[in-house]
């Protein structure tokens, strides 16, 4: 090749992937799509699916209107936990011929368990970001009678044909880990209780060798030889894949449950298919709680390691083996906007400007319908806290990961600076393991200038104003400190407290509501209320407006009076 054709392929490479970063970032703030799903039944039926008992599995005749058709079926509630809220969760089995959008079998979660009613699809919209043979997910707008009942997720049904349409075939060896058991790790102890462990969805018998000679050859490889191993026998992206999701979304709950496992005979090679994502994005299972305490509720944690999650083979050796824990790192970078060595068509997906964007794009569209909901699983004002704290779970994520997995880390706890040059800049305070300690954004400033603080954790704080009861205080004092001589700026603040579970955390023990902390800084030797916002759910305490003074030093607590 001539030096002119190579450079011309140079600037023909670089326009392209300038013209592939721009559809990324500008696919964020596309319009969600929504699809409408209308049924018909007795008034009687109507208003029992969604009152009956919990448990009470009895179904109901139901027909369908979709492309001028009417089809017929039955329809039923579905779910475990899900059955206790008003929302349910529902199935619909069309007769035997009869399909809508090419299924048969319709599933439409109520999203009960998540506030913000997108922490599924976000994960979905990743899945498929990523290209991995997965079901196709939508938000549907449920009609029974005419009558509004609200906003569902439907989720393709999973099954062989479903795989067919990945060029996956659909005679393999298919399997799911069965959710009571908890015990589905793939490990040969798993394969010797299958009972509880496993269940097969096809074929429709009880031959379980292939996954008993996968789990023996799981124990047995050796790490350094992994990466050799799973190029014969897996389709690699879609073990790395799923394990980057769950990277991304901190969903630990999934390597003993909540996945798909085929083995397709088209392609000769074990494939992962991912599954259940509503408990994700920041929520933190509190093994301190009594059910179903344990599991709903608003504690925050967003800086679980790669390793995060119950033991399992394929992901222990996975992480181990360096030339699959390059590829892994390769693919979030990817995803999160960094510098990818070689080309790589990795879409941006997990960048906080993208995630941001996103995420407003979804609460526009979702509290639009919130206040017509018959059946109501949140309100406005938790989905818009669930959805402002998915945001900062973004930010705090990406921080984590940037520092700690992606890059280089001096371990210097509860500290850190940033250099501000410009009025409009925003910085994360991020400290040596990764954890985000707070935020600012110059609004005005007289030249660059370098700020840092500190924080004293799980501490009731040694100083607060007058006539406030240190109980009522988040165990955490900030400190900020303008290093710049004669500096000047107004700043929109924001600070991070601990709340991971009911026993690590820093609320006071007499500290009843968040949203009625007040921050207050030490200025000029007395103590200043003020103007404040708290998100309960990502535990952020923000103020705006405040002036910062070159050579000073603030403290800053938390209380409610």
């Amino acid at each position: 090749m001539s030096v002119g054709k190579s450079n011309k392929a140079v600037v023909m490479l670089s326009l392209f992937c300038a013209l592939f970063m721009y559809w990324n970032v500008s696919h964020a703030q596309d319009t969600i799509p929504v699809v409408s799903l209308h049924l018909e039944m007795k008034a009687r039926d109507a208003d029992v699916l969604f009152k009956k008992e919990p448990y009470d599995r009895s179904t109901f005749p139901v027909q369908l209107f979709h492309d001028g058709e009417r089809l017929s079926g039955r329809i039923e509630v579905k779910g475990s936990f899900s059955r206790n809220f008003d929302k349910k969760s529902l199935k619909i089995k069309l007769d035997k011929g009869q399909l809508w959008r090419g299924q048969r079998r319709i599933a439409l979660n109520a999203m009960a368990t998540d506030a913000s009613m997108m922490r599924e699809w976000l994960a979905w919209d990743l899945v498929h970001t990523l290209g991995m043979a997965a079901p196709s997910v939508n938000f549907t707008r449920l009609y029974i009678n005419r009558r509004y009942i609200g906003m569902f997720l439907h989720i393709e049904w999973i099954d062989p044909d479903m795989l067919a349409r990945f060029g996956l075939g659909n005679d393999g060896e298919f399997f799911h880990p069965r959710d009571s058991g908890f015990c589905g790790d793939l490990s040969t102890q798993s394969v010797t209780k299958r009972e509880r462990c496993w269940l097969k969805l096809s074929p429709r018998d009880q031959d379980f060798s292939a996954l008993e000679q996968l789990t023996e050859q799981l124990q047995e490889m050796a790490v350094e030889d992994f990466d050799t191993f799973l190029e014969q026998h897996f389709d690699v992206d879609s073990v790395i894949n799923w394990m980057v999701t769950n990277i991304i979304t901190s969903n630990g709950d999934t390597y003993n449950k909540n996945y798909f496992i085929y083995f397709s005979r088209d392609k000769e090679r074990w494939v992962i298919i991912p599954w259940d994502f509503d408990l994700s994005f920041g929520r933190n299972w509190d093994e301190f709680l009594k059910y179903p305490d344990n599991i709903l509720n608003d504690n925050f944690q967003y800086y679980y390691p790669l390793e995060l999650g119950l033991p399992n083979p394929l992901k222990d050796k996975l992480l181990k083996n360096p030339v699959l824990l390059k590829r892994l790192k390769q693919k979030l970078r990817g995803l999160m906007g960094m510098p990818v060595e070689g080309y790589s068509a990795t879409p941006v997906w997990f960048k906080p400007s993208v995630m941001h964007d996103r995420i407003d794009a979804l609460t526009a569209m979702l509290v639009g319908d919130l206040h017509r909901e018959r059946y109501t699983a949140t309100s406005e004002q938790k989905l818009r806290e669930h959805a402002r704290a998915l945001k900062d779970y973004a930010s705090f994520r990406y921080n984590y990961l940037r520092k700690t997995v992606l890059g280089s880390t001096d371990w210097v706890a509860d500290r850190a600076s940033v250099h501000i040059d410009k009025a409009g800049d925003t910085e994360s305070w991020v400290d040596g393991f990764g954890l985000t300690l707070g935020s600012m954004q110059a609004l005005s400033l007289n030249g660059a200038a370098d700020i840092s603080t500190e924080v004293e954790k799980l501490a009731i704080p040694r100083y607060v104003p007058g006539g406030v009861d240190v109980h009522r205080c988040i165990k955490r004092t900030w400190f900020l400190i303008d290093k710049t001589p004669n500096s000047n700026m107004k700043i929109n603040l924001s600070w991070q407290y601990l709340q991971e579970n009911s026993r690590r955390n820093e609320i006071g023990k007499k500290l009843k509501d968040e949203s009625k902390l007040e921050l207050w800084v030490l200025y000029y030797d007395e103590w200043k209320r003020l103007p404040t916002s708290v998100n309960p759910v990502s535990n952020v305490i923000s103020t705006t407006n405040l002036d910062i003074r070159g050579g000073r030093y603030y403290r800053f607590v938390a209380c409610q009076r």
